[in-house]
């Protein structure tokens, strides 16, 4: 299959995968307070709703060019352009790094493998890898609060915001990746053309760049998507922990659901919102899969 073609393909997989997130997200949650002996408030799924819902969105992309409107009566593509630029200052970068020094940690892992200090360094990756990315972050947290009391980490009004959720949001993706680096050297240096390479009296550092890295780097691409899972399932967490107003933080506010309700007023629920904040994700996600296709194409000798 051409290149082109698969690009076509993976569009159309994400269209697909958002059609069904939309209509998820599209399912009615209006509720109904009856006052007969005693308040009570009532859910109840009717396809007429259901549709009404369906036929109002796309209406509203239709005629007013918009997603819709968000609780505070602003457009969805305006609350989209203020947060969805905060969160890319941590992904781009995040994903950038998770890759560069994920494969230099996994090349030194393998290129020392044979020294006595590599039982204790690999059992502190493998410690590190275990422990559940949301504890880890919490941990780091901690640390700077403690040790670092007049670094302000919350918010994101700060020119320095970004840095320390860069930071957390790149540690566990680079152990990930570091972690099938090494594997896939170790699965390449026993290939027989690194052995020919070897007795052809080339040095160590002349294989391992020249043909073992090589023939490595599209099994690394193959994981792209992956890697960006891990950092936007990080992102969620940090910005929430850090009062970082990015997107994650705002699907937050947007799926801020109760089934209590106070005098007349709603559950503030923004299925717009969400259907957006979706779009931008999957978006994400979707540059990274084009990114492997695109990589694999060009660093792929085979």
């Amino acid at each position: 299959m051409s290149l082109f073609l698969k690009i076509i393909h993976l569009f159309m997989m994400y269209v697909a995968i958002f059609t069904v997130l939309a209509l998820i997200i599209l399912i009615p949650r209006q509720i109904s307070v009856v006052y007969e002996k005693g308040e009570e408030v009532h859910y109840e799924f009717t396809m007429q709703h259901y549709a009404n819902n369906i036929s109002e969105f796309i209406t509203s992309i239709w005629q007013e060019h918009s997603l819709g409107k968000t609780r505070y009566e602003n457009s969805v593509e305006s609350e989209l352009l203020i947060y969805f630029p905060r969160s890319l200052l941590i992904i781009i970068p995040s994903f950038i790094l998770s890759i560069i020094l994920g494969i230099a940690i996994g090349l030194r892992q393998f290129q020392t493998k044979h020294r006595r200090s590599y039982p204790v360094r690999k059992g502190v990756f493998w410690l590190l890898s275990s422990v559940p990315d949301f504890f880890l972050i919490i941990c780091l947290i901690w640390i700077v609060i403690l040790f670092v009391p007049n670094f302000d980490i919350f918010g994101h009004e700060h020119s320095y915001a970004f840095v320390v959720p860069i930071i957390l949001v790149t540690l566990y993706p680079m152990l990930y990746v570091a972690k099938i680096t090494e594997v896939a050297l170790e699965d390449e240096g026993e290939q027989l053309y690194v052995r020919f390479a070897r007795a052809m009296g080339f040095t160590e550092a002349y294989v391992l760049i020249r043909h073992v890295l090589r023939n490595v780097y599209p099994s690394i691409l193959n994981h792209f998507p992956t890697i960006m899972m891990y950092v936007l399932s990080n992102l969620l967490v940090v910005e929430w922990l850090l009062d970082y107003r990015g997107l994650t933080y705002r699907l937050f506010r947007a799926v801020d659901y109760t089934d209590k309700i106070s005098g007349m007023t709603s559950p503030n629920y923004e299925g717009a919102l969400i259907i957006g904040i979706s779009i931008c994700f999957l978006s994400v996600v979707l540059v990274s899969q084009v990114l492997s296709q695109l990589g694999k194409r060009l660093l792929d000798p085979r």
